[in-house]
């Protein structure tokens, strides 16, 4: 018996791109993370239209997309990981060999700033305490001060990770 061969109907980027986003979408992600795919995948396909049609090629546009030494080490992972991720897609779908980002991500130096006294103890100041708004800027601005924590995880978190006895903060884990 012989064996039935299967013909590969291979796609443009932007083809790949809409059955991708839309895995994604069914996958549950955000509509932020959405745009941001949307936008990272744009920017290097608008620099590097042809790089799908070799492999060889693809590879080489993905050493200099990333080659650039002026980006912040986490933009250069979140770039990293959107691209990555959607190679990933293109493996998957025998679009491509095997994905072109096998490089570690760059590890941030971490720029310490130092801040006065003084000026803590003016932007502590700032906030009205006697409004809602301000008591919670307030509380915000000491928490990050204390654990480091971002403010948007800040105004996440829920009384169940908090341990007032123990003097502990615990974000959940979120989408």
């Amino acid at each position: 018996m012989g064996k039935t061969l299967k013909l590969l109907t291979v796609l443009t980027w932007k083809e790949y791109f809409s059955e991708f986003i839309t895995v994604k979408k069914v996958q549950g992600l955000r509509e932020r993370t959405i745009t941001d795919y949307q936008k990272n995948i744009h920017r290097f396909f608008k620099r590097y239209p042809g790089c799908l049609d070799d492999y060889h090629h693809l590879c080489h546009c993905v050493f200099e997309y990333f080659s650039v030494s002026n980006i912040s080490p986490a933009t250069f992972n979140i770039w990293r990981a959107y691209l990555k991720s959607f190679f990933s897609y293109l493996v998957q779908e025998g679009a491509i060999p095997k994905n072109p980002i096998n490089f570690p991500k760059r590890k941030d130096e971490g720029k310490v700033r130092n801040v006065s006294k003084e000026v803590l103890i003016e932007l502590l100041k700032l906030p009205n305490k006697k409004t809602f708004a301000g008591l919670r800027d307030y509380c915000l601005i000491l928490l990050t001060l204390d654990t480091g924590i971002r403010p948007q995880e800040g105004l996440l978190l829920l009384p169940k990770d908090i341990n007032l006895p123990g003097l502990e903060v615990t974000p959940s884990e979120r989408k």
